[in-house]
């Protein structure tokens, strides 16, 4: 993960504009309050295939991302939710700058 994607989900946890762990996620999902989903590459088969069919039966994107925990400071987290239109639009920016740099399409 490069420095500015984790700066800017470290700093979306900071100002309170998300929610992590998969109760939590699924939770703000079904609310439709969610934005944007983040879930870690390294989660389980059945954990990032549960979370992209919820996002795609609400509509709302769901990106794979190398770690989630560690960019939050609780390493034990494998989902994130974002809450707030701003830093979900910082979020895909940042994505979309490390796909550029890595070759990534996903």
């Amino acid at each position: 993960m490069n420095s500015r994607l984790h700066n800017a989900v470290g700093l979306c946890q900071k100002a309170g504009a998300c929610k992590s762990g998969t109760d939590a996620a699924e939770r703000e999902i079904r609310a439709k309050r969610a934005k944007l989903v983040l879930v870690e590459q390294g989660a389980s088969a059945a954990t990032r295939k549960g979370f992209a069919d919820l996002c795609a039966y609400y509509g709302i994107e769901c990106r794979e991302i190398e770690t989630v925990g560690a960019a939050i400071g609780k390493p034990a987290r494998v989902v994130l939710t974002v809450q707030d239109d701003n830093f979900a639009n910082m979020i895909r920016k940042a994505l979309s700058e490390e796909e550029k740099i890595t070759g990534d399409t996903e």
